[in-house]
């Protein structure tokens, strides 16, 4: 339940992220500038809900160009990130602070928009998404809300501002924005029709572009709520847009079982793992339809081609851990537990959490000095030679000596 007085102007100015320098500061520089700037969005959201603000959004009725212009003269570092659309982002003590331009959105094509900058406020509320993403703050704190977003708010209701269609109709990437603060905010409840306007607008998902489906996809997949919110996603057969085909989901119910229990955070590699049940196959394919970084690429192909861990031996864990690190055999543990058709051999998957809560990684003995200190030359022989070495040592519970391996070298 929100505390009816999480959005008075009291409130607002003791919280840490309004009266934080970097906020006034920009308050302060559009002043200047004979102009007003209101936070919106997030930050005012996630404070009614209690919930940490880490984003801050600033409308001003200040043209971007002046903005660029009173950052200059001020010595602010202003990026124009979205400068077409009126955002520019100021820099200030390490922070960095999205500042845009009131605008009507005049003509959209449900992915982009041509934008005229205004001065009315209203006008500005009236073209975003959601009505709880339209409550303004002014820098006295005190509170504006041209659209009802606060009692929406109040009632924890996800709402479309207005018309549902007409809303997806100019940027269809609101249907994903609306099942991810459902995932996100698992307390906020969806109105019937708006979650029927998403699923009869399902086919303009097609129309985006694949960074723009990843971004939401990588927010969605890391809510609270996540599994219950790609199960609606499949019922309404928006999912299968978004994957390329039917998706398994009995794999992240698991996982995210197996996370509560161990208070684990939410991570969407992780995550995005139990739903690639063709391995490598999904993995390319999104790689190209979500544009997931190289990184995030083999770090999934990685977890899917591991086998079980807790299928073998104790040694076969701990070298898993000296290969790949805490953190990547942790994942292994329950990747495997998870698609163990539901039986995991429980003690010992607990068991291994623990070796790795522990492990100490040692240290391989033997360098390329001390094989110099013998006359064996640098270069590819030496290099398969301690790749061997190091095989025998793990082999042997990390417990060889290095003169137990220099000793075998003439073997």
């Amino acid at each position: 339940m929100i505390p009816p007085d999480s959005l008075s102007a009291v409130s607002i100015k003791k919280s840490e992220w309004f009266s934080s320098p970097p906020v006034q500061s920009v308050f302060e520089l559009l002043r200047k500038g004979g102009g007003e700037g209101r936070v919106v969005g997030g930050a005012v959201r996630n404070h009614a809900l209690q919930l940490p603000v880490n984003d801050i959004d600033i409308a001003t009725d200040l043209l971007p160009g002046d903005v660029v212009e009173l950052a200059r003269q001020n010595r602010i570092k202003c990026v124009p990130t979205g400068f077409e659309h009126g955002t520019v982002t100021l820099l200030v003590e390490n922070m960095a602070i999205e500042v845009t331009t009131l605008r009507q959105d005049v003509v959209t094509d449900g992915r982009h928009a041509k934008v005229v900058f205004g001065r009315n406020w209203k006008q500005d509320a009236e073209r975003r998404d959601f009505t709880i993403n339209a409550i303004y703050v002014d820098d006295r704190g005190s509170v504006h809300d041209p659209v009802n977003g606060i009692e929406d708010l109040l009632n924890l209701t996800l709402r479309f501002i207005g018309n549902a269609s007409v809303r997806i109709e100019e940027d269809y990437l609101r249907i994903l924005r609306f099942f991810r603060f459902l995932s996100q905010y698992p307390d906020l409840k969806a109105k019937e029709q708006d979650a029927e306007a998403c699923r009869i607008q399902r086919d303009g998902i097609s129309q985006l572009s694949a960074e723009r489906i990843g971004q939401e996809m990588r927010k969605l997949l890391k809510g609270s709520n996540a599994a219950f919110i790609l199960t609606s996603m499949q019922e309404y057969r928006i999912l299968e847009l978004i994957f390329g085909r039917q998706v398994e989901l009995k794999y992240l119910n698991l996982w995210q079982v197996w996370e509560q229990h161990l208070s684990r955070a939410p991570e969407f590699e992780q995550r995005l793992a139990q739903l690639c049940s063709q391995g490598k196959h999904d993995v390319d394919r999104l790689f190209h339809s979500w544009r997931l970084s190289t990184a995030e690429r083999d770090h999934l192909t990685a977890l899917l081609s591991q086998a079980d861990p807790a299928s073998g031996s104790d040694l076969e864990f701990k070298t898993l851990l000296f290969r790949n690190g805490v953190e990547f055999a942790r994942d292994a543990i329950l990747v495997g537990a998870v698609q163990s058709a539901g039986l995991p051999p429980l003690p010992k998957i607990f068991r291994f959490w623990q070796m790795a809560s522990d492990w100490n990684s040692p240290k391989f003995p033997v360098s390329g000095k001390d094989l110099i200190a013998i006359n064996i030359c640098p270069g590819p022989e030496m290099g398969r030679l301690i790749a061997r070495l190091q095989t025998q040592w793990i082999a042997s519970d990390f417990q060889l000596s290095k003169a137990n391996l220099l000793a075998r070298i003439n073997d």
